[in-house]
């Protein structure tokens, strides 16, 4: 039988066939990790009124992508799973107050509904403005988030970062160690309470989002009698809403600990930073897929 001979150029060819590259093999494996970016909500049972009025802004700026959303409520009654509407609830008895999110990516990384390449991580007592989709968009495309990234404006950003499957492979059980209100401050301040290390520490990549900006006055925006102060973070378009050295607000609990809050300013489509941006979508009327909504356990 005949040999073939076959140049340099035409063997490597041959065998780039055969065989995957590197970068492929790694864009596989990053594809069976689901989606580009997942946002996940922490929240617990008593916060269903912030959760609506989230859901009401990501409804009025036209957000669409619901079924990458996560919605985690700590202090639950038991451990499930399951779908409301097109989000998914992750509900635990584990509390940890603003970190009780990053305990369930660990416990749930694998989870079909969970599992993600990266993640935005909310607290309950935001909203969002209009530009808020594109922003989504751009983090799940052009400026996607690295597999071991972590994203974050400096201290303090009231845990608010995004950061890539990678970082909650890494942190592990990090985040199980249940965390009282104060120790979740010192935490948010940058320290390692009873031991709970930052997210940064398990990154590979640090890159800083810009600074978050305080807007206006303080603002009664939950109806509760307490004003809070409010934060815009630019790189996300999203409003932070702050009960500042006070806690309990939402529960009847209410307590300060120093200082004096000034009135409210109003409703929320009334306050000066919303209603330059806001053209009279009745934040009421938008109906929540956290209130309502079939389950679909899993």
């Amino acid at each position: 039988m005949a040999t073939v001979l076959r140049s340099p150029l035409a063997t490597l060819a041959w065998w780039l066939c055969l065989w995957p590259t590197a970068s492929s093999a790694r864009l596989a494996e990053t594809e069976l990790l689901g989606p580009p970016l997942k946002i996940v909500v922490n929240s617990n049972p008593h916060y269903a009124r912030p959760r609506a009025l989230l859901m009401g802004t990501l409804k009025a700026a036209q957000f669409q992508n619901f079924s990458e959303m996560i919605v985690v409520l700590g202090g639950s009654q038991k451990d499930q799973v399951y779908k409301d509407g097109d989000i998914t609830v992750v509900e635990t008895t584990f509390m940890s107050y603003d970190l009780t999110g990053l305990s369930m990516l660990w416990r749930h990384r694998n989870h079909p509904w969970v599992r993600a390449q990266a993640y935005m991580y909310l607290l309950d007592t935001v909203t969002v403005g209009v530009g808020f989709p594109e922003k989504f968009e751009n983090f799940s495309t052009v400026h996607r988030v690295g597999y071991h990234e972590y994203r974050a404006s400096p201290f303090p950003s009231s845990n608010i970062c995004l950061f890539g499957h990678g970082v909650v492979e890494s942190y592990r059980s990090n985040f199980d160690t249940a965390l009282a209100k104060q120790d979740g401050l010192w935490f948010e301040s940058g320290h390692a309470p009873r031991g709970v290390r930052q997210l940064d520490k398990f990154a590979r990549t640090i890159s800083p989002l810009k600074a978050r900006e305080e807007h206006g006055d303080p603002l009664d925006v939950y109806g509760t009698g307490f004003p809070r102060r409010v934060f815009w973070y630019p790189d996300l378009d999203l409003y932070k809403y702050i009960f500042w050295k006070g806690h309990g607000d939402l529960t009847g609990s209410s307590s300060l600990s120093s200082g004096v809050l000034t009135p409210a300013a109003g409703l929320l489509l009334a306050h000066p930073v919303h209603a330059r941006r806001w053209e009279g979508p009745n934040i009421r009327d938008c109906s929540s897929a956290m209130l309502k909504g079939s389950r679909q356990a899993l």
